[in-house]
C-alpha cells in the first residue's frame, strides 16, 4: 500500500489561488517539485516550462483557476490551457497534470512531454496521467467524507490524514 500527503506550496500562495501538491511516501520532493527539476534538466522542455510557469502565475495572480484554463483529463485536469499553443514544437508539448478543486485551490502534480495524441498511450505521460486521475478520485472522496475541507483558498485536513493509493 502506498501513501501520499497533500502539501501546500508556500511559494505559490498567490492572491487568487493557493496551490498545493502531493508528496508520495517514498519521495522527498513533491510531485510538482519533481516535475520542475526534470523539465529544467531537459533542453527541449526549458522554454515550454517557462511558458507554463507564467500560465500558473497568471492564474494565481490575475484570473483565478477558472475552468476554461484547464484541459479536462478524465477525473483530473492538465495545463497548459486547451487554447494555448507552444511556439516551435514538433509534438504535443509539456503537460502538467493537476486537480482543480475550485476557482481558488489547485493541486499541481507531475507530467512530461506529451508525444502521442492520447496521454494514456504516451510513454512519457501515461504514469503521470494515471496517478493524477487516481489522486483526483481519492481527493474527491476525502472531501465528500469530510477528511478534507475546502475553505475559500485553503484545504483544511485532519492532522494525520494521508491518501491511500
Amino acid at each position: 500500500m502506498k501513501y501520499a500527503q497533500l502539501i501546500e506550496l508556500p511559494d505559490l500562495r498567490l492572491s487568487k489561488v493557493t496551490f498545493y501538491s502531493i508528496r508520495l511516501e517514498e519521495n522527498t520532493r513533491s510531485e510538482f517539485a519533481d516535475f520542475l527539476v526534470r523539465m529544467k534538466s531537459q533542453q527541449q522542455t526549458v522554454g515550454q516550462l517557462g511558458e507554463l510557469v507564467r500560465v500558473i502565475q497568471n492564474i494565481g495572480t490575475k484570473y483565478g483557476a477558472q475552468k476554461h484554463f484547464f484541459r479536462h483529463e478524465n477525473a483530473a485536469s492538465a495545463l497548459p490551457p486547451p487554447h494555448f499553443h507552444y511556439v516551435d514544437i514538433e509534438d504535443y508539448g509539456v503537460r502538467l497534470y493537476c486537480i482543480r478543486l475550485s476557482d481558488s485551490v489547485v493541486v499541481l502534480l507531475n507530467g512530461d512531454r506529451k508525444t502521442t495524441q492520447k496521454a494514456q498511450n504516451c510513454p512519457l505521460c501515461a504514469k503521470h496521467f494515471t496517478l493524477a486521475n487516481r489522486l483526483a478520485r481519492k481527493i474527491d472522496e476525502a472531501i465528500r467524507d469530510g477528511y478534507i475541507r475546502l475553505i475559500y483558498k485553503e484545504l483544511e485536513q485532519d492532522e494525520d490524514f494521508e491518501i491511500i493509493l
